[in-house]
């Protein structure tokens, strides 16, 4: 039978904490498969259809207007070919659990880090990783308060420390689909690598509409999970940093299948929390080999004027995207990972990242027309040429420059790499200002920035259509992007950067400040 609609029937947190207390992760692998070195125990050498069944993480409502809830940060090791793998995650999980809150709600968040204690002093730069059991919390896309207790960045919590987070949703917040990970700069990539990424919903908006409130929602939490290996030998930076993992699992399941009637309308919501590669994702009939065009209703949690059909869907790090599932056919679809022959290419083995089964109908179908487009009122104002003209365009250069055999390159925004305490961008609340953002290497950079998201005015590859409100953005190599961005609100110390995490911890990121 096919899987319940998501709103009618939750997998509780409560309950995924018992069965991974009661249950081996061995057990749970089909008919006695093996895992794959490099990745998650869980993940089996082949996918099948049918082999894995799709569901979704644990999930947390607001009640009355608020959300009260803890994260701990736990240390997981499993032993695997003959070696200790550790992850660090949220309360056991390789996928966090999905909270979901609406505009004008409050939020608490008590995070608690019980990791062990850093086994040294780190005495080397600040832009190589280090603090591996140090974090933090940061709510990918919300548009709150970049100072304590709410969206701090700049905060560190210790082995066995803690800090309670208040976060006030603003009443005017868009409605759509966002994330938390960790983000203690120096260990934000083994974190999130390792599974530390959770979705937020904020629910309401363009979900009230009829077609969307009748549709199957399914949370996918895209993935690229990497154990660190407890016996491995470090020698020097790129060991340290190591190969990104190309195993891809959608909410930590490696080639699940999802279920439907012929007749279903289903909306799904990508989250890339991976830490390194760009996405292509296609759903493909594997009888045809043929993709079906998916219908974005949101990028990066907000909604779009004009929906336009297509049958690739591009995912930088961090970016979310909204699609609706038109009413395919009875068969067997796959969720295709497609390569872009770059340095993101998908391995073979790793091109198949799911399956869609649509199952026959007893009752008559009537195929619905999907929207063709949202109001104005569920996304933002285009940011106009008057209100950008009172502030002077500001240039920002990603860059990246050779540091000898055997070390990383130095991952620089305009020739600088990340200061603690140094302000690299001073702003003013109730402006707004227009970027052009450059990328001088031969490296794809996805640019991100918190607190305010940006509407794209353009992009030198023309491959986003201008007028996208973002959160992240990739920026071509040897190209540009033109953003423009609303500072409303909210005042405080905060951060742009590369989202590619091992970029960010290794200096590739700038500190703003907005002031009244």
């Amino acid at each position: 039978m096919p899987e319940s609609n998501s709103k009618a029937t939750k997998l509780t947190r409560r309950t995924a904490l018992q069965l991974m207390g009661t249950t081996s992760l061995a057990a749970l692998l089909p008919n006695g498969a093996q895992a794959r070195p490099h990745s998650i125990p869980t993940v089996q050498e082949s996918v099948t259809p049918n082999a894995v069944p799709f569901s979704q993480p644990p999930s947390e409502s607001s009640d009355g207007g608020h959300l009260s809830t803890s994260l701990t940060v736990t240390l997981r090791e499993e032993f695997l070919d003959g070696q200790t793998r550790r992850y660090r995650t949220y309360d056991g999980l390789f996928t966090g659990p999905t909270l979901r809150i609406k505009p004008a709600d409050t939020m608490a968040i008590a995070l608690r880090n019980t990791l062990p204690p850093e086994p040294h002093a780190h005495t080397g730069s600040m832009n190589e990783p280090h603090g591996m059991n140090t974090t933090n919390l940061h709510t990918h896309g919300l548009w709150v308060s970049p100072q304590s207790p709410a969206d701090d960045v700049l905060l560190s919590i210790p082995p066995g420390g803690g800090f309670d987070h208040y976060y006030e949703i603003p009443d005017t917040h868009v409605c759509g689909t966002f994330w938390y990970h960790p983000h203690k700069h120096g260990s934000v990539e083994p974190q999130v690598s390792q599974g530390m990424s959770g979705a937020i919903i904020i629910e309401g908006g363009i979900d009230e509409l009829d077609i969307i409130r009748d549709a199957t929602e399914r949370v996918m939490v895209i993935q690229q999970i990497k154990p660190e290996e407890t016996n491995r030998i470090l020698k020097s930076q790129a060991d340290i940093a190591g190969a990104p993992n190309k195993t891809t699992t959608i909410n930590a399941l490696h080639g699940p299948t999802l279920q439907a009637n012929y007749g279903d309308i289903e909306r799904w919501r990508f989250i890339a929390a991976n830490y390194h590669d760009f996405l292509h994702i296609q759903l493909r009939d594997m009888a045809t080999g043929r993709p079906v065009d998916l219908h974005p209703i949101a990028f990066d949690g907000i909604p779009v004027r004009t929906v336009r059909p297509t049958d690739t869907i591009d995912l930088a790090p961090g970016n979310r995207v909204d699609v609706l599932v038109p009413q395919v056919g009875p068969g067997m679809y796959e969720i295709y990972k497609v390569g872009d022959h770059s340095q993101f290419d998908a391995d073979k083995e790793d091109e198949t990242i799911g399956f869609y089964e649509v199952l026959p109908s007893e009752e008559p179908v009537v195929i619905r027309e999907l929207p063709e487009g949202f109001d104005a009122r569920f996304s933002h104002d285009n940011v106009t040429d008057t209100e950008v003209e009172k502030t002077e365009t500001r240039n920002i250069v990603y860059s990246m420059e050779d540091r000898g055999e055997g070390k990383l390159p130095g991952f620089l925004i305009n020739g600088k790499e990340f200061e603690e305490g140094r302000v690299d961008v001073e702003m003013t609340v109730g402006t707004a200002e227009e970027w052009v953002i450059t990328n001088e290497s031969d490296f794809m950079h996805p640019f991100h920035i918190h607190v305010n998201p940006f509407e794209v005015i353009e992009i030198s590859d023309d491959s986003i259509e201008p007028h996208r409100w973002l959160d992240t953005v990739p920026l071509p190599p040897k190209g540009h992007v033109v953003i423009r961005m609303r500072l409303r609100e909210f005042t405080g110390d905060f951060v742009q950067h590369c989202h590619i995490l091992l970029h960010e911890d290794h200096g590739m990121m700038q500190l703003i400040r907005i002031s009244e």
